[in-house]
């Protein structure tokens, strides 16, 4: 009887415990988070702290006494209740993809007490790509606005790259860099999620100490919200990626060459079993930690995308980069990306299990989980998918899959070890639906009736349940959103193709190649239009109808462009169905000129404002920025046809002004009779070191611009 009474009044301690767990700063946090999406009905919601389920986060939303009493054991959870309030019972909808933040004209009853347990340890949120694709020049303001909508998503781990640059060259001072040294290792802002993953230094810079300060400054703030909301980030790892100058410096030391990446030559790679290495991890993660605090996760990967060495011992290495951070925090867990053959399995060998986390990055096209033979040798691991490649644009989704897929995951040997999900796309800022769904489903024990919950996705996203809207998003679910293969990210646009007589993609590893019938996605728009008397003020209607609209245009370019290559150049229909073609262009950029998402301007306006007042950096970071989107490189990189339009994009602006005349010169070139394969570096060159400016305001009605473009 006293053993049992001895361990209630543990439990009860245990419980009370975690019930008060949340911070005073963590409450004023999703305070400050209701105030700022439901404030006609804040002094009605009650935050009350709940004891986690079995070591699971948990909300819960109840109705009492005329108020809504919102639980939850961490500010995430509560935020994550917080969202499933606003979706399911006030149809609002946050997104930065369009929104939907009419409040009910009445408040809301939880007639029903609901409480979700998620089974996911880690919903895991960022590629390193989309630090530099869509997030180069955010600025405070814009990344906390990021930030809620990860608490609101229910996401506990973000990667948190930002302010690298100082931690480097605090390091670097400490192993006798000059600044011009310093200077020459770091990149320009919209390349930097390529020299943190090993892939090349210096490219686009170099920048100011301003810059490096004031990246240092937005790292801590961003690192300050996401611990408030109880977010544990994963910060940046030291795996043996070190300037190419460091060899001369100490050429004694094992520092390897290890090649190129796409025409770029990679930083050097220090032997993790030298001397040097543990005294550089060692620095590199006392002066991250003096910046930025401590963290649980740390992430990189020392043999990224083919920068294999043969004179490192890989399993060796491995221990050591894991010694190397266990010395600085003894329970630090190494995030890992499972991407393509990373990480190899002799790395994994040197792994006792927790000691990594990997992400399999692909999941929902190529998953590594269930094709390699040895899984991951033991180690927890993410469901993740990777839904955009290069921030390009286009409409895209796996929804059909994503539910199922994971599921089947869950159920099999390997799912014991299955930790959670995660969203590591390239680019983000489109497509909202799949991410919507994707962060659900740790919340639900099985995935939903996905034309349920596509139909109740419709309502929330605005505001108003109508049959025509709903059957769009059938429609859409069905097609456009339930690509059969693994393909990477949204068919491209023909338009952003550099021109030739057999067009297939215009980023080097993407395709024009539609996997779904375009009448499907007419019909969808249509439907979509028929509702505009009713949803037409809606800012998400206003963007879907661009978005959606766009890729019709897109489409029927396509189709119009394999028409004419059947045809005689010289005939007058080719000179007819040409300027067709070239009015789509002009159709699509004034279409994408209504919405401040699509506009070029809005990209550029965002690079120079965060050069501050310094002339030559403005003309660098609008460089950068112009750069990125186009040929990514010099004419080595770009004629390389790696990664010229990679990063292309359905922008206002772009469109006009680089991709139109590149198309206007090839037609001009066909009915002359000229060669088609045509030199078009010089222009693009031309217009990347331009100094045309770009409005980032947008400009006319968008529902009745797409019905005229979409009309003719």
């Amino acid at each position: 009887m006293l053993r049992r009474l001895a361990s209630a009044l543990v439990a009860l301690a245990a419980s009370t415990a975690s019930a008060s767990a949340a911070s005073p700063e963590t409450h004023a946090r999703v305070r400050a988070l209701v105030h700022r999406y439901l404030p006609l009905y804040e002094n009605r919601i009650v935050l009350q702290d709940i004891p986690a389920s079995g070591g699971q986060d948990v909300f819960e939303l109840e109705t009492r006494d005329g108020k809504l009493l919102l639980g939850g054991n961490s500010g995430v959870a509560m935020a994550a209740g917080f969202n499933w309030y606003l979706k399911y019972y006030c149809l609002m909808h946050v997104s930065c993809c369009g929104h939907q933040l009419d409040q009910p004209a009445e408040f809301p009853v939880v007639s029903s007490k609901v409480r979700q347990t998620s089974w996911a340890r880690h919903r895991y949120y960022l590629n390193y790509c989309t630090h530099s694709y869509t997030a180069a020049f955010w600025d405070w303001d814009r990344w906390a606005q990021e930030i809620d909508w990860m608490a609101l998503n229910g996401i506990t781990m973000p990667l948190a790259i930002t302010g690298q640059e100082a931690v480097w060259q605090r390091t670097l001072r400490r192993f006798r860099f000059s600044e011009s040294e310093i200077a020459d290792f770091i990149p320009g802002p919209a390349f930097t999620a390529w020299w943190l993953m090993g892939n090349l230094e210096g490219w686009g810079g170099p920048v100011s100490q301003r810059w490096i300060d004031d990246r240092a400054e937005l790292e801590r703030k961003i690192l300050a919200r996401m611990r408030e909301y109880g977010m544990t980030p994963a910060l940046a790892a030291f795996y043996g990626m070190v300037p190419l100058k460091l060899r001369e410096k100490q050429p004694r030391a094992r520092i390897f060459d290890s090649g190129l990446w796409c025409g770029f030559r990679r930083p050097a790679v220090l032997d993790p079993s030298d001397p040097l290495f543990a005294r550089m991890a060692a620095a590199f993660y006392e002066e991250q930690k003096s910046l930025y605090g401590d963290a649980l996760y740390y992430a990189g990967d020392p043999f990224h995308e083919g920068a294999v060495v043969k004179q490192i011992d890989v399993t060796k290495g491995a221990a050591a980069i894991r010694d190397a951070m266990r010395r600085h925090e003894p329970k630090a867990v190494w995030v890992l990306q499972g991407w393509q053959d990373n990480p190899v399995d002799a790395l994994l060998k040197a792994l006792a299990p927790g000691d990594a986390l990997v992400l399999d990055l692909y999941a929902d096209a190529r998953p590594q989980w269930s094709q390699r033979p040895g899984g991951f040798r033991g180690q927890e691991w993410l469901w993740c998918i990777l839904p955009n490649f290069g921030g390009r644009s286009g409409v895209f989704g796996r929804l059909d899959r994503m539910g199922p897929d994971l599921q089947n995951a869950r159920s099999q040997p390997m799912g014991k070890l299955l930790r959670g999900v995660g969203a590591l796309m390239e680019g983000s800022d489109s497509n909202p639906v799949t991410y919507d769904l994707l962060y659900e489903l740790p919340w639900r024990d099985s995935p939903p009736d996905l034309g349920a919950w596509i139909r109740r996705f419709a309502g929330r996203r605005y505001g108003a349940a109508v049959p025509e809207a709903e059957q769009a998003w059938s429609l859409l679910a069905a097609s456009v959103y339930a690509c059969p293969k693994a393909e990477d990210g949204a068919p491209e646009p023909v338009f952003c193709a550099r021109p030739s007589i057999n067009v297939e993609h215009a980023s080097t590893w993407g395709t024009t190649a539609l996997y779904y019938l375009p009448s499907d996605l007419e019909k969808a728009v249509q439907l979509l239009l028929r509702c505009s008397p009713r949803l037409r003020k809606a800012d998400a209607y206003q963007y879907d109808i661009v978005d959606l609209a766009s890729q019709v245009l897109s489409n029927r370019g396509l189709a119009l462009y394999r028409q004419m290559m059947q045809e005689d150049p010289q005939a007058p229909r080719f000179a007819q169905d040409a300027q067709r073609f070239l009015q789509l262009m002009r159709d699509q950029d004034r279409l994408l000129g209504t919405r401040p998402e699509f506009l070029l301007g809005t990209w550029l306006d965002r690079a120079q404002a965060r050069a501050g007042n310094d002339e030559a950096e403005r003309h660098l970071f609008l460089k950068n920025a112009r750069l990125q989107i186009t040929t990514w490189g010099p004419r080595a990189v770009a004629d390389g046809g790696l990664l010229h339009d990679y990063a292309n994009k359905s922008w206002s602006g772009l469109v006009r002004d680089f991709y139109l005349p590149r198309w206007s010169a090839f037609f001009e070139a066909l009915s002359r009779g000229r060669p088609a394969a045509l030199d078009y570096y010089p222009m693009e060159e031309t217009w990347v070191n331009g100094s045309q400016t770009y409005s980032a305001q947008p400009a006319g009605d968008p529902v009745k611009v797409a019905e005229e473009v979409l009309g003719r």
